[in-house]
């Protein structure tokens, strides 16, 4: 059986729900839960619906269960904790730093105090009742919004053979921007960044500080078409048809 928070009259509150009702709070539990289920079972998914404030699962899957076998009510006995203790503490500590690093991101691409509809991608290792730790991709989409706010999330996760640390992608839909951990330099960064090579993006930089492609080739001791070269390597992979296209697709988009 689904696993499902024991009492949701008493399934914490948050503040900016306070105005509801106990019954309508109840209520608003009672359809995210019942979607949670109509999806879950219609795809039969192993999933998660947990509180982002207070990270208190409200929702697991019986797939979810089976996978790790334990039990509706193992769950039950210990509700608050559980699935932050079979979560691998190196793995918790990961996602809490990365918590800090979305917070920038957030704060960029919020509008009219209201936050950016975001989907997240990691991988995560959870711990089964045997002691053994398995290894999973995790997609998150909000489920519940408020003031522009995602309070809850719904997480649908996918049992990997191979587990490969710290995978982390943010996706920003109505922006159509996606963020990535990028371990080497410990921090979250914008694909294009990723996709452009370091000479590229130096030469793009260049460009929009309006140096010519002679004084570029002087200063990166390079002939005028290799200079070109890179440009039309520039332009293809943002996928614009001019470099002063390049340069205002680059500040737009938060690039340079």
């Amino acid at each position: 059986m689904d696993y499902i928070y024991p009492s949701l009259s008493d399934y914490p509150k948050d503040q900016i729900f306070e105005h509801l009702s106990d019954d309508m709070w109840v209520w608003h539990l009672s359809e995210l839960i019942r979607r949670g289920q109509i999806y879950t079972a219609s795809r039969d998914q192993s999933s998660f619906i947990v509180s982002l404030s207070q990270s208190i699962p409200l929702f697991i899957s019986r797939q979810m269960l089976e996978k790790l076998d334990y039990t509706k009510q193992d769950f039950e006995e210990g509700s608050d904790v559980l699935l932050s203790k079979i979560t691998h503490p190196d793995d918790r500590a990961f996602y809490g730093k990365m918590n800090h690093y979305l917070e920038p991101v957030i704060v960029k691409h919020c509008k009219q105090g209201k936050m950016p509809y975001m989907a997240i991608n990691f991988t995560m290792r959870l711990i089964r009742k045997n002691g053994s730790v398995v290894p999973f991709e995790c997609n998150m989409y909000p489920m519940a919004m408020r003031d522009g706010r995602s309070v809850f999330s719904m997480v649908y996760i996918k049992e990997l053979k191979v587990f490969r640390q710290n995978v982390f992608q943010a996706f920003l839909v109505k922006e159509n921007a996606r963020y990535i951990y990028v371990p080497r330099a410990d921090k979250l960064v914008l694909e294009e960044k990723i996709i452009l090579k370091p000479m590229e993006y130096e030469i793009l930089t260049m460009v929009a500080k309006g140096i010519r492609e002679q004084s570029i080739a002087k200063k990166l001791s390079m002939d005028v078409n290799m200079v070109k070269y890179y440009k039309k390597n520039i332009m293809e992979k943002l996928s614009v048809y001019s470099m002063p296209q390049a340069v205002y697709y680059a500040l737009r988009k938060g690039i340079l």
